[in-house]
């Protein structure tokens, strides 16, 4: 990253066991798809160590601040990504979106919005197994849990 404003490092998660460790890491302020659109960065370390992990997941749009929080499950085989100022139809709700990993990559296995002003994605958390995830609304100050198929 490197170019000031991008908040690389925002949020950092690590997950893996001794044979393979993935770190995500959020940069909010990344401006690939406009300003403050943002990133977030997957690296992999497998003995050899650490490399970047596919491509970076990028924010849709200005200010949507893509990688505001990042966390993975245990095993680092599921990971969410909150954005707290994604707009729908131009209004702020937030979203989360929720990627599956393997070892080829990455696969969008959905994502969650919040309601008008809510700031919905300031922080994320996923249970163990993947099934829930708890996503904060900082601006209502209340989290939602949402149960998923694993």
């Amino acid at each position: 990253m490197g170019v000031p404003g991008d908040r690389f490092g925002l949020s950092v998660s690590l997950a893996g066991d001794d044979m393979l460790q993935r770190i995500a890491i959020g940069a909010p302020g990344v401006s690939f798809n406009g300003d403050g659109s943002g990133l977030a960065a997957i690296y992999e370390r497998n003995g050899k160590g650490w490399h970047r992990f596919g491509d970076d997941l990028l924010g849709d749009g200005v200010d949507d601040k893509f990688g505001y929080y990042v966390t993975m499950t245990p095993n680092a085989d599921r990971i969410l990504i909150g954005a707290p100022n994604k707009k729908l139809d131009n209004v702020h709700v937030g979203q989360v979106r929720v990627f599956d990993v393997n070892s080829d990559g990455f696969k969008s296995a959905g994502e969650m919005h919040g309601l008008v002003t809510e700031n919905f994605g300031t922080s994320v958390s996923i249970s163990y197994n993947g099934m829930f995830a708890f996503v904060g609304a900082s601006n209502h100050n209340l989290v939602r849990v949402y149960a998923g198929k694993n």
